[in-house]
């Protein structure tokens, strides 16, 4: 079966302390692309410079065995960054992986033979974290669809892991230029509205880096947050979420003004409530934190938080 041509394409802005694990990733595969188009944002720190250094350096580029252009387009969102990457990308095959992940060897590979199997339109690979303390653990389990909860009928794809036809680009419009929040899930979501064919490919592995503290983690969730809410998407589950918080409200209310109930015994039933609820955030990731399955609670109530704040913000700005 003649193998067609593949072109892989990367965003990337600051990326210099994960830019080189990306790049070896890359070199590494065991079905090389065709072509690679870097675009660059406009990086402040020294991301461009790595890059480079590294297509001089590495065999496969210096001596053109492998095609690698870098483009920078100064203040340019991910969305602008991938669409003039996929404009000018020679083949019809797009690849798409994202700076601060490690695609295995085979990720390409798998991707590309799920494709030959099915002709999807859309391919998704799976992603899984790279934690190396037990707050990234419990990120990665908080954050990422963990394997005994996929359905592959109904997982959605992300740029870390993906293939997807550039005829599909096209009539999808390409990505939002209007939108540098969570751009991916709108993009992937519209296709599933206009039922494009998706396929899964769970062996096509990438490594996600996850969010190393606190703020960087809630910075995260409030940006996927107010992105749903600016693209005109509200999750189930955001509306599970702000559903739980008007009830406690209400209750408390009721509480207070109804029932002439006491300060202490007020705090002792939220407190309960609080318990059960910081407990079922334990017990519905336990098995994927052993050792950072503490932070579970504390994740749990940070995203809440970031997610109202998000979805809020999105809706003032749109």
């Amino acid at each position: 079966m003649t193998q067609p041509k593949i072109s892989l394409i990367v965003s990337v802005l600051n990326e210099e302390k994960a830019i080189k694990l990306l790049l070896k990733g890359i070199y590494k595969q065991t079905r090389l692309p065709d072509e690679v188009i870097i675009v660059d944002g406009g990086s402040q720190d020294k991301t461009t410079a790595i890059i480079q250094d590294f297509i001089k350096t590495h065999p496969l580029a210096s001596q053109n065995k492998l095609k690698f252009s870098l483009k920078i387009l100064p203040e340019s969102n991910r969305s602008k960054a991938r669409n003039w990457a996929i404009k000018h990308a020679k083949h019809e095959l797009i690849a798409i992986t994202d700076a601060g992940c490690l695609p295995q060897p085979s990720w390409l590979e798998k991707l590309v033979n799920k494709y030959q199997q099915t002709q999807a339109d859309i391919v998704g690979g799976y992603f899984y974290g790279l934690p190396n303390t037990p707050f990234e653990q419990a990120v990665v389990a908080y954050t990422l669809e963990m394997p005994g909860r996929i359905n592959p009928e109904q997982f959605m794809p992300t740029t870390r892991s993906v293939l997807l036809t550039k005829k599909t680009w096209e009539k999808l419009n390409g990505f939002d230029e209007k939108l540098s929040l969570n751009e991916d899930f709108v993009f992937f979501y519209q296709a599933k509205q206009k039922n494009f064919k998706f396929a899964f490919a769970q062996d096509a592995l990438v490594g996600w880096i996850p969010r190393k503290n606190l703020i960087e983690f809630s910075k995260m969730i409030y940006s996927f947050a107010q992105g749903d809410i600016q693209a005109g998407i509200i999750r189930p589950k955001v509306q599970l979420l702000f559903g739980r918080y008007t009830l406690v409200i209400l209750a408390v209310l009721f509480l207070i003004f109804f029932t002439q109930i006491s300060i202490l015994r007020l705090i002792l039933i939220l407190g309960f409530w609080l318990i059960i609820y910081l407990l079922w955030a334990i017990q519905k990731n336990l098995r994927y934190t052993p050792q950072g399955w503490y932070w579970l609670p504390v994740l749990q109530m940070t995203a809440d938080f970031a997610v109202m704040a998000g979805s809020l913000r999105g809706l003032v700005k749109k």
